[in-house]
This record gives C-alpha cells, sequence and structure tokens, in this order.
C-alpha cells in the first residue's frame, strides 16, 4: 500500500478527519489511524452524565488496497464523501459503503 495514490487518499482521509477534531470540558473528538491496515476513525471520548467513561465512534473509513475509500460509518453532519472530493479524491474513488450494496449503484460514488 505505498504507492503514490495511497498516499494521496490517506493524507486526505486524516486532513479530512482531522478537522473535525475539538475539544472541550467533558468530551473531545478523536482522529484515529490505522495506516497499515487502512483503518481511519473519528471517535467522540468523554464522560456521560453519570461522569462514567464512554468512546462513540461517530466516522469510520477504510482505505483499501486498490486505493478505494470505503465510507463504512458517518454519524456526523458533515459530508465526508464531499469533503474527500475537495482534498482531490475522484468519485470513483469514493464507496460509500454505509448504504445496502443493491443501492450503491445509483449514488454518484464509485462500487
Amino acid at each position: 500500500m505505498a504507492t503514490s495514490r495511497i498516499k494521496k487518499h490517506q493524507k486526505a482521509i486524516l486532513s479530512v478527519l482531522e478537522s473535525h477534531e475539538f475539544a472541550n470540558s467533558k468530551v473531545q473528538s478523536v482522529c484515529f489511524a490505522d495506516t497499515h491496515k487502512g483503518h481511519y476513525q473519528l471517535a467522540l471520548i468523554g464522560l456521560d452524565e453519570n461522569n462514567a467513561n464512554y468512546i462513540w465512534i461517530r466516522t469510520h473509513l477504510q482505505l483499501k488496497e486498490d486505493g478505494k475509500i470505503w465510507i463504512i460509518e458517518n454519524h456526523t453532519d458533515y459530508p465526508i464523501d464531499e469533503e474527500l472530493e475537495l482534498q482531490g479524491i475522484k468519485k470513483s474513488d469514493i464507496v460509500l459503503a454505509l448504504l445496502p450494496e443493491n443501492m450503491r449503484k445509483y449514488s454518484v460514488y464509485g462500487n
């Protein structure tokens, strides 16, 4: 996974996810990246109303060996797909894996 295309896509994913990191007194948003296996997550980590620790995965992307970026989960209001496009990622390289497989063909993105 060391091609220039993979590196470009890794950089775009990290740029998008890291742009949504934040922190306050009760919660922080953190980007986790496993560049070896191609998994990237944006998580909320903090304290709930009972001051118990929690972690909630808000966004999960996977960079496949063919260079396609699979959007597996997106529990945010951020248009991750559009933000990746603004980073120079082609629509054909983005897969809306959060949709059922039979519905992906109706999107403007890759399969």
